[in-house]
Parts: C-alpha cells; structure tokens; sequence
C-alpha cells in the first residue's frame, strides 16, 4: 500500500492507495514540525493514523508537510515516520513540492499556495525555486486567509468601512476592542482567531468593501512575489488551497491586471498528488 499525506499547520489529509487501486481518505490534526516539540511529534503522529490501517501493511509513504522545507526539520518528520513505517521506503518533501506536482505533475508553472498561510515558487518540472521568503503571519502570508481576515479587522477597528457592514461585524463578532486585541497579542497563537473571520468575508464576498479586501490581498501576493520571478507573466499559474479556490474570480481579476492567468485553482492537492504518485512511482 501507498500512503500519501498532505499536511498543513491545522491538518493533514491523507490518502491510502491498496494494492488494489482501492483508495481511502481520512483527515488527522496538522503535523507541522514547528508546532510540535521534537519529543511530542512522534506522539502526535501515531494518534493521527490510529486505527485507520495497519501500518505493517504500508511500503511506501510520501508525505507533504509545510514546515519541511528546512532540512532539520524534514529529517524530523522522515525519522518518526520510519520508526512508526518499518517496513516502508519514506519520502518527505515540502508542501510546495506537494503542490506543485499536483498541480502540474512532471510540467513548469508558477505554484501558489493560498491556506491559512501562503507560499509562492516557480516549479521547473522537479525542482522548486522560491525567490522571495516566506515571512510568517506577523510580516508575510500576502494573500493568505490570516492575512485577508487582518485586513478586514483594521478596517473594522479604525471605522474604514460602511456602517451596515460594521454592525454585522459586531453581530458576527461581539468582544469589544480590548478583548479582540487581547485574543491577536496575548495569545501564544492568534492565527485561529483571525481565521475565523473568513466565515464572514466568505458570506459577505458579494459586497464591494468585502472584495475589495480580498483583491488587495492578491494585489500585495502579486506585486510583492509574483513580479519578481522572471517566468511571470508568461508562465501558467496553478493555485491549491481553500482560499484561492473560494475566491478564484477575484485572484483571476487581479492576476490579468498584472497581465496574467490562472492556470487552475485546487481547493485540496491530494487528488492530484495520487495521480502523480500513480504514474511515477506506483
């Protein structure tokens, strides 16, 4: 059997391929190394996949992860999972290489990763080439749901938006001032918090302000990243993750102002990573 993962920081989608063809798909908590202690990650893993299969039974694993691009920390992953898949060959690569090949396969293009947090790389049909770094909620993530949920809590706190849209915030969202600023700077993560407004941007996508938001997300991704690699504009563009799928209409309008296109958008890249993984490594 064939086990492949995708793994962001808030959860991780396996899919198992049997012998068969059969494939099965189940979901688990997020296995960035950076979230978890050296010590409590193999602990973390083994919960994840318990009682799902027989892991006796698995000869390969090829698993995704952000936060695996650092050699360190790939080592990390690759070593509790050999301990925890005896009797399989181990594979661990960055989560944009897990995008890229699922969104292009053995082909080039630009790769966007739009989640909770967000990653661009240019993709040569092997290798990925980052050239700008990835800086974080706190500086970076442009385009990202953190980063579009940000945006739209300054603009509500400062009064920049209209007052119909400022009482369905207080709806949606009754903690006042201090207890909102509590939850982004007292706690050890904020990233839930603030995500948790894309419910609201979500619903509310169709009102001008609320687009507006999200396209000046795209528009820092755009000018702060993709205009600096030289493939752009001509290269095609591929995007996974729950953000760029939910909002592909106002990426797209964004990317042509800049003069480009979007090749195709991919709420999740599992399906695309076992087709690949199907035809290269099966």
């Amino acid at each position: 059997m064939i086990l492949i993962a995708d793994s962001g920081s808030t959860k991780t989608h396996w899919r198992l391929i049997h012998s068969n063809g059969k494939e099965e798909d189940f979901l688990s908590v997020g296995l960035n190394p950076y979230h978890h202690s050296e010590e409590n990650f193999p602990r973390v893993l083994t919960s994840s996949i318990a009682g799902f299969f027989d892991v006796d039974k698995v000869t390969q694993v090829y698993f995704y992860g952000s936060g695996c691009a650092l050699e360190t920390m790939n080592l990390r992953v690759s070593q509790a999972l050999s301990n925890l898949f005896t009797k399989a060959d181990v594979s661990v690569f960055s989560d944009v290489i897990g995008a890229a090949r699922a969104l292009f396969g053995n082909e080039n293009g630009l790769v966007l990763i739009l989640g909770t947090g967000s990653s661009v790389a240019y993709y040569d049909g092997q290798n990925v080439i980052s050239r700008t770094p990835s800086l974080g909620y706190l500086l970076g993530d442009e385009g990202s749901a953190t980063h579009i949920c940000k945006e739209l809590l300054i603009k509500w706190l400062y009064g920049d938006l209209s007052l119909d849209l400022i009482h369905s915030l207080q709806q949606f969202c009754s903690y006042p001032v201090g207890e909102i600023l509590g939850k982004v700077y007292s706690q050890s993560s904020p990233v839930k918090f603030l995500t948790s407004f894309m419910q609201f941007i979500a619903e509310n996508i169709n009102q001008p302000e609320i687009s507006d938001i999200v396209e000046s997300s795209f528009t820092d991704l755009t000018r702060r990243h993709l205009v600096k690699y030289p493939e752009f504009p001509n290269s095609r563009i591929g995007v996974v993750g729950s953000v760029g799928a939910m909002f592909k209409p106002q990426l797209e309008t964004v990317l042509k102002r800049f003069g480009g296109q979007l090749y195709c958008a991919e709420q999740y890249p599992i399906g695309g990573l076992a087709t690949f993984h199907r035809q290269n490594f099966y």
